[in-house]
């Protein structure tokens, strides 16, 4: 592994910020075509989602299906070609509350993210919140 890049941390903050604010272009400057988006889990958001408009309905659809739902950035870690941003959710839908830990995994070559790659902290509860 070679030294940790901080051009990464700015492309992963970037993002993050982008996406918490809808700014589509931004995003088009940081992803390249086709990147794709996985959401681990076994529920109805679980899966892959392949290039923007797919990753934007996505991210649309999650936030009309919850009647609260807030992020809050926590940390950004990096590597040589990979940036870790570590953030808080708080959600509440249906009565249901949920809080936890998730980590977006970017894969990043020639300083355009391919790939994201999100994972709660508790898996169960996220599922049983979208349930």
């Amino acid at each position: 592994m070679d030294r940790p890049d901080p051009a990464l941390t700015q492309i992963a903050l970037e993002a993050w910020q982008a996406a918490a604010r809808g700014d589509r272009e931004t995003l088009e400057r940081l992803c390249a075509p086709g990147m794709v988006w996985e959401a681990s889990g076994r529920g109805r958001w679980a899966g892959a989602r392949k290039g923007l408009d797919e990753v934007f309905a996505y991210l649309a659809a999650l936030g009309e299906a919850s009647d609260e739902f807030f992020s809050e950035l926590q940390d950004v870690l990096v590597s040589d070609r990979r940036a870790a941003v570590l953030f808080h959710v708080s959600g509440r839908r249906e009565g249901k509350a949920l809080e936890t830990d998730f980590i977006l995994l970017f894969d990043i070559e020639g300083g355009r993210i391919t790939r994201i790659h999100s994972v709660p902290r508790d898996q169960l509860a996220v599922d049983e919140f979208w349930a």
